[in-house]
C-alpha cells in the first residue's frame, strides 16, 4: 500500500495532460483497491477541473470492476456455484455497492410465503399454480412491457425493487426459489430459444427400480402460464425441432451456462461505438466463465 505522501502525489497528477503519466497513475491507484475510493471521491469534490472528475470516476469504476471479476472467479471456483449468488455478482456491474443482505431478505420473505402454502401431497401442476399465484398476485412480479432493452433490466436489484423483470431475471428468481423449495425446475437451451421446464421423477416399472426423469410441462415466466408438454412439442416440431423427451437433460443449463447467456444478452444493450468499453468488460466476464468451463 502506498503511503499518504505517495497517494497525494498521484492525486496531484490526475490533471496531467500526458496520457502516459495518467496511465501510470491509474494503475498505481487501482492497485490500492477499494480503500482508496473515499480519498479519491474527496479529492474530486475539492477539485474544479472536469478532467480530474472524469479520471476519478474512471479509476473508481476500474477498482469496482476488478473486485467484481475477483468475486466472479471465486464463484466459479465453487464446486456447485449458486445461480442467485452469480446473478448478484453480475448486478454489481450496475451497482457496486449492492445491498445483498437486503435483497436476500426479500427473497426469504417470498420463499416463506411459498413454503407455507406448499406440501408434498400436491401434484406438480398444483404446486406451480400456487407458486405462480403467490409470485404474480401476492408479490406483484410482472414482465417488463418496454420494447427498449436496457442493461439495468438484467439486474436482480432492479427486479426486486420494481417487481418488473425480463425473461432472464424472472427465470433466475424462479429457479432460485424453486431450488430452495425442492421444486424441480430446469432451464433448457435450444438453438434459438430457452425453455423453463418442470422436471418430474417417475419410478420405472421394471426390475431396476430406477427413477426416470421426464418433462411434465413448460412454464412461461413472462406471462405466468403453464403449457402442456404436447403443445410445446407440437410447436417445436413445426419449427424443425424433434421432441425434447429424448436426451433432454443434455440441454439443461447449469448456473455458469445461465450467467454466461445473461451476460451475452446484456452486452447487446450497449451501443457498439459509444459504449464499446462496456462490451469489452462484459466479454472479459464471459471469458472467466468459459475458461472455467473448458477445464
Amino acid at each position: 500500500m502506498l503511503n499518504k505522501k505517495e497517494i497525494e502525489h498521484l492525486f496531484q497528477l490526475l490533471d496531467d495532460p500526458d496520457t502516459e503519466v495518467y496511465d501510470s497513475v491509474n494503475k498505481q491507484l487501482c492497485r490500492c483497491g477499494v480503500e482508496i475510493i473515499p480519498s479519491l471521491e474527496h479529492w474530486a469534490e475539492c477539485s474544479t477541473i472536469s478532467l480530474v472528475h472524469e479520471r476519478v470516476e474512471e479509476i473508481i469504476h476500474e477498482i469496482h470492476f476488478q473486485n467484481l471479476k475477483n468475486e466472479l472467479i471465486t464463484w466459479t471456483d465453487c464446486s456447485n456455484p449458486e445461480l442467485l449468488h452469480g446473478a448478484f455478482i453480475l448486478s454489481k456491474y450496475h451497482n457496486p455497492l449492492l445491498d445483498v443482505p437486503s435483497l436476500l431478505k426479500q427473497i426469504e420473505s417470498i420463499r416463506k410465503s411459498l413454503w407455507l402454502e406448499l406440501n408434498h401431497y400436491l401434484t406438480p401442476i398444483e404446486k406451480i399454480s400456487i407458486f405462480f399465484g403467490i409470485f404474480y398476485n401476492q408479490y406483484k412480479f410482472c414482465a417488463l412491457n418496454n420494447d427498449k432493452n436496457l442493461p439495468e433490466y438484467f439486474s436482480m436489484e432492479y427486479l426486486l425493487h420494481t417487481k418488473k423483470g425480463n425473461f432472464y431475471t424472472l427465470s433466475i428468481l424462479m429457479l432460485s426459489l424453486a431450488k430452495l423449495l425442492d421444486i424441480p425446475l430446469q432451464l433448457l437451451q435450444l438453438p434459438n430459444d430457452l425453455l423453463l421446464i418442470y422436471e418430474e421423477e417417475l419410478q420405472a416399472f421394471n426390475q431396476s427400480h430406477k427413477t426416470v426423469k421426464r418433462i411434465a410441462f413448460y412454464l412461461n415466466p413472462i406471462e405466468g402460464i403453464v403449457y402442456p408438454k404436447e403443445q410445446i412439442d407440437l410447436h417445436l416440431k413445426s419449427v424443425g425441432y424433434g421432441p425434447l423427451e429424448k436426451n433432454y437433460e443434455m440441454r439443461c443449463l447449469d448456473s455458469m451456462d445461465i450467467l454466461n447467456i445473461v451476460i451475452k444478452e446484456m452486452s447487446l444493450c450497449y451501443e457498439p461505438v459509444t459504449q464499446y468499453n462496456h462490451i469489452c468488460e462484459l466479454q472479459s466476464l464471459r471469458a472467466i466463465l468459459e475458461n472455467k468451463q473448458s477445464k
